[in-house]
């Protein structure tokens, strides 16, 4: 009788995270593991290692994100990709409505129009030549006050 223990399925990003020697239980399919260290292409890396020993294991709390997949060869890529792509659409959107945000010189020239200055409660904007100019109403204040 051969007894077969499937691997862990924690992925390696995570098990970098975990001190060797360590014994956990795995999160999927409850079986002990032990952390190595093991020579791989000239490299050491930490690797999940079935264990049989009377020690428990401790159990490990492990996002989704770090395991690894129930069964990729019938896992569906393309659902992984969709995820991806729409976070990446959404992100796209944000950053351009920022560089939408930052032409305030062509939204305040719009709303000037045909007259020469604008107030807001913190600055006035006028036109001149076909500039428009910021001034602080706070730097203006002080000048009128003297007067």
């Amino acid at each position: 009788m051969k007894l077969v223990i499937p691997s862990s399925s924690v992925k390696s990003k995570y098990l970098k995270t975990l001190p060797i020697g360590t014994v956990f239980q795995d999160p999927t399919n409850t079986y002990k593991y032990k952390v190595e260290e093991k020579k791989v292409n000239n490299t050491m890396t930490k690797v999940a290692v079935p264990f049989l020993g009377p020690e428990e294991g401790i159990a490990i709390q492990v996002p989704t994100a770090l395991l690894k997949m129930v069964n990729p060869q019938r896992h569906n890529i393309m659902s992984g990709m969709k995820e991806t792509i729409s976070t990446l659409e959404a992100l796209n959107a944000q950053l351009t409505s920022r560089l939408k945000d930052r032409d305030k010189y062509s939204q305040i020239k719009d709303i000037l129009g045909d007259k020469n200055h604008v107030e807001t409660d913190t600055d006035i904007f006028y036109l001149e030549n076909g500039i428009v100019f910021q001034v602080p109403i706070f730097s203006i204040i002080p000048f009128h006050a003297k007067r």
